[in-house]
């Protein structure tokens, strides 16, 4: 039987409510923010609360007199008034085993709950329904595997997760594997979409991690196998340089040689041809008021004049020659705008031509391996995953055209309704990147995240996303997702609006997080939750 560790205390001034309560704690028990207690209530109910501030008080008049006490001063002298003192304890109420809305009574007596209580306390109780999300490490070492619900995770009463936290000590992408891994367990009707915009961890998923006990204890905790991914392919930049892979990437050599080898590697290029519809992601980060960009590409993607065109050559040749002064060729856009569309032109695809992912055409030669990213990810099935490296773009807007072709390329895939495939989750980081506060409003990224925000989970497309500071996206974005992670951050971003409903104890707790700690809100869940996850089960660099 679970030992009394308080009783709660009732008093004029700080009385209990139906939304909390003190308690005073014995004076050997130690505890600390986010552990959930039971109070014994009538009716032989139990009430739930979870720790949000812990204090010491004694009887003491003032500090002065604790002061004088210390024969006035003497930091070596031992206190000539021996002081009561208490450890005492606001907890707020997360509801009652048989939903009895009344404050606790004074006096009640107050446990560490254990696990079932623990679910109960949470609302956790359909497990068919779980992705395991992480696990609680109370104070008194009870050990409480969580679930995500995955109606709320991924669809249809809910989707989309967003991870923040400080580069480095924050563990996002670590615990967005771990919950991807989870998902690939747990479900066979997912594929997986990985973005890798820095590092090397994701370009080896599929290498398992080296068998550690503790870890290995980690994953059984959650209810998981201990495994890399399965099914995992990776697509890399072109480049046509002297190089035996092609492949533009911070890729170790010998991890690159042997997925060319087991074929699971490929390099993704753009031809004028058939990708000039996209030409408008190219330019997601500059502000269009005029909208001159998009009216230069319409001309080019439905004008007669202009669908003789097939190659970038041919299309850079068409743009020089509109904007020469003396052009022959007259139409409603005038020459400065074309030379404003030309000196873009001219930064983001003349250099890179023939050289990277600006190619003539789909070569046939076996070891470039060249395909385009739009029709693999129409041929994508449940538990596959494909990683897209975008690191080495020699050009940022380069990476706007990748990622704005996987989004759209994604929910293309779905609406075909072809297989069994029910969803697919597309994880990035520094989302703030891509879709920032401060966007352009027909920045066409901006529109297609927006998209899958909005209506993903109808859809069948999820974003799980991740940035340093959740305060620098688009509001709209975060204001979509249903789960919400934070990892460790500064004092100034928990300042932010974002967090103006967070506890303060949760949010000075937000910049203490250690690596693997995370605070979690869900839709299910009735309180912020404090989780700990395994370390990652592929092998990092």
């Amino acid at each position: 039987m679970n030992k009394i560790i308080g009783r709660v205390s009732v008093s004029e001034k700080k009385p209990s409510t139906i939304d909390e309560f003190y308690f005073w704690l014995k004076s050997e028990i130690l505890m600390k923010p986010f552990d959930i207690v039971k109070v014994k209530h009538i009716n032989n109910s139990s009430t739930y609360g979870i720790v949000q501030e812990i204090s010491h008080i004694t009887d003491s008049a003032g500090h002065m007199a604790n002061y004088v006490s210390s024969d006035f001063g003497d930091v070596y002298s031992n206190p000539q008034t021996l002081r009561l003192g208490m450890n005492f304890v606001r907890a707020n109420v997360l509801g009652n085993s048989k939903n009895i809305d009344m404050p606790v009574l004074t006096d009640s007596e107050v446990f560490f709950a254990n696990e079932e209580e623990i679910r109960d306390a949470l609302g956790l109780g359909d497990y068919e329904k779980e992705i395991p999300a992480g696990y609680i490490k109370m104070s008194n070492n009870t050990v409480v595997p969580i679930g995500f619900n995955k109606d709320f995770l991924l669809g249809p009463e809910g989707a989309h997760i967003n991870i923040s936290g400080i580069s480095g000590l924050a563990t996002k992408t670590s615990y967005a594997m771990f919950l991807l891994r989870a998902i690939q367990q747990k479900n066979k009707d997912v594929a997986f979409l990985i973005i890798n915009v820095k590092g090397r961890d994701l370009l080896q998923l599929d290498i398992p991690a080296k068998d550690q006990a503790d870890v290995l204890n980690d994953w059984k905790r959650c209810q998981l196998e201990f495994g890399p991914f399965k099914n995992v392919k990776y697509f890399y930049p072109f480049q046509n340089i002297s190089s035996s892979n092609y492949s533009l990437t911070n890729c170790k050599k010998e991890i690159l040689d042997r997925q060319h080898d087991l074929d699971k590697a490929f390099n993704f290029i753009y031809t004028y041809e058939d990708h000039k519809e996209k030409l408008n992601l190219l330019f997601s980060n500059i502000d269009d008021p005029n909208l001159t960009w998009d009216s230069i590409m319409h001309k080019f993607i439905h004008d007669r004049q202009y669908q003789s065109i097939k190659t970038w050559d041919a299309f850079l040749s068409e743009i020089s020659e509109r904007s020469k002064k003396d052009s022959s060729k007259k139409d409603e856009i005038p020459v400065v705008s074309w030379r404003r569309f030309q000196r873009l032109i001219k930064t983001v695809v003349e250099p890179y031509l023939n050289k990277s992912i600006f190619q003539k055409c789909k070569s046939n030669n076996s070891k470039f391996k060249q395909v385009f990213l739009s029709e693999e990810i129409d041929k994508i099935q449940s538990g596959d995953v494909f990683v897209v490296d975008v690191e080495k773009m020699q050009h940022a807007q380069h990476q706007f055209l990748i990622i704005g072709d996987i989004f759209q390329a994604a929910k293309n895939r779905m609406l075909s309704k072809t297989g069994d495939l029910k969803k697919i989750i597309i994880f990035f980081d520094e989302l703030n990147k891509f879709a920032p506060s401060g966007a352009p409003k027909n920045s066409p990224i901006l529109l297609d995240i927006l998209d899958i925000a909005e209506r993903g989970r109808s859809l069948g497309v999820i974003l799980f996303s991740a940035q340093q500071f959740k305060s620098a996206i688009f509001d709209r974005i975060k204001g979509n997702c249903s789960t919400h992670v934070f990892g460790r951050t500064n004092a100034i971003e928990i300042a932010k609006n974002d967090y103006r409903f967070i506890p303060n104890t949760f949010k000075s707790n937000m910049t203490r997080l250690g690596k693997g700690e995370l605070i979690v809100e869900h839709p299910l869940f009735r309180t912020l939750l404090k989780l700990r996850f395994p370390k990652p089960s592929y092998e990092q660099s």
